[in-house]
């Protein structure tokens, strides 16, 4: 295991935020945000069993011309190397598309998961949804 706590549900090589319960599900929230953004709200545990959720809705917003997409992850407990997979993927189609493509950080805990892999480089991040809805770039 990378980083998260003694209690990973069996989760290897994932992280776990502190105070998850194993037993959380991970859910899915779209909207338009200004400007043509698109944000996708994730909360809970994110893994196999359910990243397609957010690869869908991802998508679906780009297919409906979404210049922008934004996605939330302040709230996010487990996040496994599908859903890392998922979120590359979804900067890739956005990038292919002439979109705008950021997460908003998640957690320390699961944050260093990002960094581990460098994909604090490689994807554009914010502290806040705030500031990534205005595209002010922050320091990795």
């Amino acid at each position: 295991m990378l980083a998260g706590n003694a209690d990973d549900g069996g989760h290897s090589g994932a992280v776990r935020g502190v105070g998850a319960t194993s037993g959380s599900r991970g859910t899915v929230a779209a909207h338009a945000g200004p400007a043509g953004a698109h944000v996708i709200t994730l909360t809970g545990e994110f893994d196999l069993s359910n990243t397609a959720e957010f690869a869908t809705a991802a998508a679906e917003a780009l297919e409906t011309g979404a210049r922008r997409l934004v996605i939330d992850l302040k709230h996010v407990s487990f996040i496994d190397s599908t859903m890392l997979a998922a979120l590359v993927a979804a900067r890739a189609d956005s990038a292919e598309r002439g979109a705008g493509f950021a997460v908003v950080r998640p957690n320390p805990t699961i944050w260093r998961l990002f960094q581990i892999t460098r994909l604090d480089h490689r994807i554009p991040n914010h502290t806040t949804l705030e500031r990534a809805l205005n595209e002010r770039p922050e320091p990795t």
